[in-house]
């Protein structure tokens, strides 16, 4: 059965304007087969780390970014044969945060996360402290706190739907990774599908339009739905809350 995957903040707003239109338009939704709100039951279970594109705050030009998701699995936290990622830049920045992040064209369901740490026994220090990050979809939210130890992978459990994900590291001196990571599900690819727009104002009947005028005080839900059948017709009504972005002639956002 195909389902259509919204991640979305339920949330009411009014709206203070004179008087707009909102235009919901034609809305395209990613399907994948699942069960269940945000918990995806099918797919490969993978190092989705391999797949990712990697950047970071700061990597010193000698060292190598790409390392941290060769897939290489160290034999210790000074194994450098396949090179290492590291941040030394200097005394004046010791002590200082940097991050690096996996970013995925397509939102992956993601499980846990593993961490090995490099330390040469110089610059490059072991962390003092470590946390990891993901987006959802508007912002940067604290997953957990990950382990600081040397000589092995560090993990966490997660269980976030997201398309970026950034750890943050800081020690007495800099910071290194030899491996990163991210277990989870891969998704396969994105096959948009046409849903269409349902609009309530206040507690007046519910319409099949994509455009509805509506007055300062006014109350705005609107819940799409798959053309081709799927989650909102599994679990309805679903609505999400119109907020107004701040222009008199802007509509609403998922």
């Amino acid at each position: 059965m195909k389902s259509i995957f919204i991640q979305s903040r339920r949330k009411s707003k009014r709206i203070k304007s004179v008087k707009i239109t909102l235009i919901l338009g034609s809305i395209l939704i990613c399907f994948f087969s699942f069960s269940g709100f945000l918990k995806a039951q099918t797919g490969t279970i993978t190092n989705l780390a391999l797949s990712a594109t990697v950047s970071t705050s700061y990597v010193s030009p000698w060292e190598t970014l790409a390392a941290v998701n060769d897939g290489y699995t160290p034999a210790s936290s000074s194994d450098y044969e396949h090179g290492a990622y590291g941040n030394w830049s200097g005394e004046d920045a010791y002590n200082t945060y940097n991050w690096v992040q996996y970013e995925w064209d397509l939102a992956k369901q993601i499980s846990s996360t593993s961490i090995y740490w490099w330390d040469d026994g110089g610059g490059i220090d072991q962390p003092t402290e470590a946390y990891v990050e993901y987006w959802n979809g508007t912002s940067w939210v604290l997953a957990d706190s990950i382990g600081l130890d040397l000589d092995t992978f560090n993990s966490i459990d997660l269980d976030v739907l997201t398309s970026r994900i950034r750890v943050y590291m800081k020690s007495a001196m800099a910071t290194g990774i030899l491996e990163w990571e991210v277990t989870g599900i891969d998704l396969g690819p994105c096959d948009p599908s046409e849903v269409d727009e349902y609009v309530m104002i206040n507690d007046e009947e519910i319409k099949h339009d994509n455009t509805a005028n509506i007055m300062e005080g006014d109350s705005v839900l609107f819940s799409p739905e798959s053309v081709e059948g799927g989650y909102m017709e599994l679990v309805r009504p679903r609505w999400f809350y119109c907020k107004r972005k701040g222009v008199e002639d802007q509509g609403c956002t998922i």
